[in-house]
């Protein structure tokens, strides 16, 4: 029930669904992404907290899940750590890099955020590459044109 609320945008039934198969069955053997999905659907209903908590926990079992890292990225991010949302965000990048392809058109989502990350945290030598990263894949998008000036 959890993936058919998630999938017309009721996130908060969606994440109800999901807290009760916690409570039910060990969700390791139930259904190796149940963190995630709950980490998604917290992150869409912009429970940014409850996202990280989930992701954290999905991180355990599967400690290079792309998904889960970028939430976890977020999550830090919105708690203003910005060096730790960094290393998520850096790693979940890294993972894309090496499954080229699968999460490519992820690969902005994460550079833009790193963005907003660097630009908070003073780190202009790191934001600049980004924004060359970020022109790369968007040439013609004036939003992030505008980034660069």
């Amino acid at each position: 029930m959890g993936i058919l609320e998630y999938e017309v945008h009721n996130y908060k039934k969606a994440i109800a669904h999901y807290k009760r198969v916690l409570e039910t069955v060990d969700p390791v053997y139930s259904h190796k992404n149940l963190f995630n999905d709950l980490a998604e659907s917290c992150y869409l209903d912009k429970q940014y907290g409850e996202s990280l908590k989930w992701a954290k926990e999905q991180l355990k079992h599967i400690p290079d899940q792309y998904e889960s890292l970028f939430f976890s990225g977020v999550g830090y991010y919105k708690q203003g750590k910005y060096d730790v949302a960094a290393k998520f965000l850096e790693q979940a990048l890294n993972i894309n890099e090496v499954d080229k392809g699968l999460y490519s058109l992820n690969d902005l989502r994460i550079r833009k955020r790193l963005y907003k990350i660097y630009l908070k945290a003073g780190e202009h030598k790191k934001m600049l590459k980004v924004i060359k990263e970020i022109l790369a894949e968007e040439p013609d998008n004036k939003k992030s044109k505008d980034l660069y000036r």
